[in-house]
């Protein structure tokens, strides 16, 4: 991230922008990258629209998509995008309104999950969208958070639940039902699988956030790590380009629903790649999210090209149309608030402040001043006008783009995190470590540091001579790591130089030193090979991911882990973990067990030899 960008500091309990006495965006603090021109008002008043045209004038109180195929229909994808835009907008009565409408009308206590669509009949069509359930769980991950912060007030759905408690049963059923051989995401519950993908979907900021809130214990850093791995199979992954859909291979694949040209190109599914990379890379520095949104940059080279693509580079033909609702054409290939928003969500995340400043003014173009849409009221040349749009799905992705490019997207649950907005992140005491010369066969660099409060820090060892790097995080006041010169797989790094940077979330700058590694830790005992001996004290084992519980919560079950964690018992590091077994609602027998979790990117460890 480019820190020369402008940043600004809300502090929390404040109001940011006032549109009337009580429309006001989300008061958080944010340390986000944003462009010079503010959007505050236009982002509320574009909301005021969303409300306006596709919510009030309906009995059932969701998003409905007033030229859809179905007209006026709703799908469970605009639960999620209508709460999203309530939260940042500070609008707890119709982030209310629409989860509770959801709640009555798609969710099924069966399926655990949001049936896709209903129709103005009445009509519903059963089955989750996986996207749709991840977005409107971490909506109420967030809201959850603002309720205990006393932002917001505590709420319940018609179906009795809190938001904590809803999330909790989304996050275990994608887990459960979504997620295939353990890190594959499926396009939706009962359809999809690692040969059939949808990238669009792929939200790895998310997933980290799961990872922190959910009471059960799952490996959503494996998913996050297949995500990455199946986008850089991608055929356009040097251009920052993927298809709508395709399978864990990088092959483009026909599938879906609404789909166009075999689902081949980068259209209205895979375009949304950039708003969750980007949001990965901002909220939580993810580098092979930098890389792909770097190959996009380079691509797309300025805004007057943000469009859709075929994964050769080209526009879509010029030729290729389709009908909305309303019985009006319009071509395939746009050059859009949609394409543009989109778009520019890879340059406030990995451009330089011109390309972003470059993107918003583009951007601006498709808003007049005090409209509350996105697009022309009239443009009989491009048809980019009320009359050619969908008015649902460009209304939002333009809105995504715009909130990425002000620095109002932030990471609610980081900030919710910090007990003193006020205090700038400073060191307490500087990092240290152990030894400049590492000879992990005899002892591994321990690495520590305490920062003024607690912070989401990140820890990179980059080796200078070879492509060799490892990395940890945390979220603590204390910074600690022990590295045995050990990649994630267990394999042995490159003797050498390699660059040490620590960051976090708030720190004016890096901290960055070196060390020598002499030789790394031999993993290798006589015929024994050691996974783990503890002596890191962390859940981190030397070979593989993590260890974790595998409890029998996604069938119904109630089994639970009091305490898992490394004490030292005689001198001695020690695993101790602790469970509890209850059946809850299951069919079977409960069950708990510890778990190695040694699955990698692209596939298991292998240990053969």
């Amino acid at each position: 991230m480019n820190r020369s960008i402008i940043r600004h500091l809300a502090v929390l309990g404040s109001l940011i922008c006032t549109l009337s006495a009580s429309a006001t965006l989300l008061p958080f603090s944010s340390f986000l990258p944003k462009v010079s021109t503010p959007y505050d008002s236009i982002l509320l008043k574009t909301w005021e629209g969303i409300k306006k045209r596709n919510i009030d004038p309906y009995d059932v109180k969701m998003i409905h998509r007033p030229y859809s195929e179905a007209p006026g229909d709703m799908v469970s994808e605009g639960i999620g995008y209508g709460m999203i835009l309530a939260l940042y907008c500070n609008d707890q009565e119709y982030f209310n309104k629409i989860w509770d409408a959801g709640e009555s009308k798609l969710w099924s206590s069966i399926a655990n999950c949001y049936n896709w669509r209903l129709h103005l009949d009445g009509r519903v069509e059963s089955g989750a969208a996986t996207d749709a359930e991840e977005d409107v769980a971490i909506c109420l991950i967030f809201a959850d958070q603002l309720v205990k912060k006393g932002i917001w007030k505590p709420h319940t759905s018609p179906k009795g639940v809190s938001y904590s408690e809803r999330a909790n049963i989304l996050i275990n059923n994608i887990w459960a039902s979504m997620v295939e051989d353990g890190k594959y995401l499926k396009p939706g519950d009962s359809w999809g699988g690692k040969n059939l993908l949808n990238p669009g979907y792929f939200a790895p900021a998310w997933y980290r956030i799961f990872d922190e809130f959910e009471e059960q214990d799952h490996n959503w850093q494996g998913l996050i790590d297949e995500c990455y791995n199946v986008i850089a199979k991608s055929s356009g992954y040097s251009k920052g380009l993927i298809p709508d859909f395709m399978d864990y291979q990088g092959v483009a694949k026909a599938a879906g629903y609404n789909t166009y040209a075999g689902s081949q190109h980068l259209y209205k599914d895979a375009i949304r790649i950039y708003w969750r990379l980007g949001t990965d890379y901002l909220w939580y520095g993810e580098p092979r999210a930098k890389v792909f949104l770097d190959n996009a940059l380079k691509f797309i080279q300025s805004p007057e090209r943000s469009n859709f693509f075929q994964m050769d580079g080209s526009f879509l033909p010029d030729t290729d149309s389709f009908v909305l609702g309303n019985e009006v054409e319009r071509p395939r290939s746009e050059h859009s608030h949609l394409t543009i928003g989109m778009w520019a969500c890879a340059a406030i995340a990995a451009g330089t402040p011109e390309l972003a400043e470059s993107f918003s003014d583009e951007l601006l173009k498709f808003y007049e001043p005090g409209a509350d849409y996105w697009g022309k009221s009239s443009d009989p040349e491009h048809g980019e006008d009320t009359l050619h749009n969908e008015m649902y799905f460009d209304q939002f992705l333009a809105w995504f783009g715009a909130s990425m490019l002000s620095g109002v997207f932030t990471n609610i649950w980081e900030d919710m995190k910090d007990p003193d907005p006020t205090l700038p992140l400073a060191w307490k005491t500087e990092p240290a470590y152990n030894n400049r010369e590492v000879d992990a066969s005899k002892a591994p660099l321990i690495l520590s540091g305490v920062f003024n409060k607690p912070a989401r820090w990140t820890v990179t060892l980059s080796s200078r001579d070879s492509a060799d790097f490892r990395t940890f995080t945390g979220s603590s006041e204390t910074l600690g790591i022990s590295w045995n010169g050990l990649s994630l797989e267990g394999k042995a790094m490159a003797q050498g130089w390699y660059d040490i940077t620590i960051t976090a979330r708030g720190l004016a700058s890096p901290f960055v030193t070196r060390v020598w590694l002499a030789k790394s830790f031999d993993l290798k005992e006589g015929n024994r090979l050691l996974v783990d001996d503890f002596r890191d004290a962390d859940l981190v084992p030397f070979i593989g991911n993590r260890w974790q519980s595998y409890l029998d919560g996604s069938g119904g079950g109630a089994s639970s882990v009091s305490e898992f964690k490394v004490n030292e018992i005689d001198s001695k590091q020690w695993l101790t973990w602790k469970f509890k077994l209850s059946k809850g609602n299951l069919g079977f027998d409960h069950y708990a067990a510890l778990e190695w979790n040694c699955t990698l990117a692209d596939g298991n460890l292998d240990l053969t030899g």
